[in-house]
């Protein structure tokens, strides 16, 4: 079994990943909708940005990160919420990615470069050791 699984199922699914990431950049990216306002003559007068946002009509059952919607919430009427989750945790969701175990094996990752970096350095300096001595 891979020592780093979560890493090995992205790295399988990075040319998905790619295009999600890709796709959500350009619902942001400032370049006008291909809606366009024309004026009277039917030239364009004025081309509307995308602004889009991702957004979700809460139900009764959704769980906003753990918390159930307020009851004092379905008491007046509400439209789309805002998504605020991050585009990198809607494309992990996505790719089943578990982000909380990725970022272990990244701890993981990062401490097993730090020991073997001792162990090179320590390695260099005993032979640079063995150097002085030779030619001394």
């Amino acid at each position: 079994m891979n020592q780093y699984p979560e890493h090995e199922k992205l790295k399988a699914l990075s040319d998905k990943q790619r295009h999600i990431q890709e796709f959500l950049d350009w619902l942001e990216d400032g370049e006008a909708h291909p809606q366009v306002v024309r004026d009277n003559d039917g030239q364009i007068a004025a081309k509307i940005p995308k602004q889009w946002q991702l957004a979700f009509y809460p139900t009764r059952t959704h769980n906003n990160n753990g918390v159930m919607w307020p009851e004092e919430y379905w008491k007046g009427s509400h439209g789309l919420e805002s998504v605020t989750t991050t585009y990198a945790t809607i494309i992990a969701m996505f790719l089943g990615i578990d982000e909380k175990a990725f970022e272990a094996e990244k701890v993981q990752m990062l401490e097993e470069c730090r020991k073997l970096l001792e162990k090179k350095e320590a390695s260099d300096a005993e032979r640079t050791d063995e150097t002085i001595r030779s030619d001394g």
